[in-house]
């Protein structure tokens, strides 16, 4: 896999490495960086994590380095086949991991799809702590919001004709919550941004 099962585990007594391999740590996890934003989504979580750790990496973070490079020549060979249908259905799938990240924080990360596979991926650390769960999926909702409104009102300037902008999520709670504000959103401004759906 892209990243072990200890990925947001941070060792504070772990042996910190030399400033010489700092900077080959950061260059590494640049160059990566690009990989995943160039051609390879599936990495995006392992790589999410380790760009909040060139500042001060350690042994860990270099292991976890390792794997990830491990496992992009491993699937080298893997293709990433984009297309798109005709059915003027935008989709979007968010999901969060709740109080992974240092200090708490969550984990967000989600992709939009019009057909097959997920051109727009994303994977980061929520910019604020929340108390629950529900609240952590409300939140990246609405993160990822200026991307849904934005690639919707895009692909119609460029002609196309979007028939619905679908967000799915796994938390009924949160999905009851968004779809009470969309709906007093809509009533007031007269408009419907997105439907939310239960994946």
């Amino acid at each position: 896999t892209a990243a072990p099962d200890n990925l947001f585990v941070v060792n504070e007594d772990c042996t910190k490495v030399a400033p010489m391999k700092i900077v080959q740590f950061h260059n590494l996890v640049a160059k990566t960086l690009y990989v995943t934003k160039q051609a390879r989504p599936d990495t995006c979580t392992s790589i999410a994590f380790l760009t909040t750790r060139v500042r001060a990496p350690d042994t860990d973070n270099w292991k976890k380095l390792f794997q990830l490079i491990r496992y992009l020549r491993g699937t080298s060979g893997l293709l990433l086949i984009l297309n798109a249908n005709r059915s003027g259905i935008v989709k979007w799938w968010v999901d969060t991991s709740f109080a992974v990240q240092l200090k708490l924080r969550s984990n967000i990360g989600g992709g939009r799809s019009t057909g097959r596979a997920l051109p727009h991926v994303s994977s980061t650390k929520q910019k604020l702590n929340t108390r629950s769960s529900t609240e952590t999926n409300v939140v990246a909702a609405d993160d990822f919001m200026p991307a849904i409104c934005w690639t919707r009102y895009f692909m119609e300037s460029q002609g196309y004709t979007i028939n619905d902008n679908i967000l799915f999520q796994d938390n009924k709670s949160s999905i009851l919550l968004e779809k009470t504000v969309k709906l007093q959103a809509a009533n007031a401004r007269n408009t419907s941004i997105s439907v939310i759906s239960l994946s």
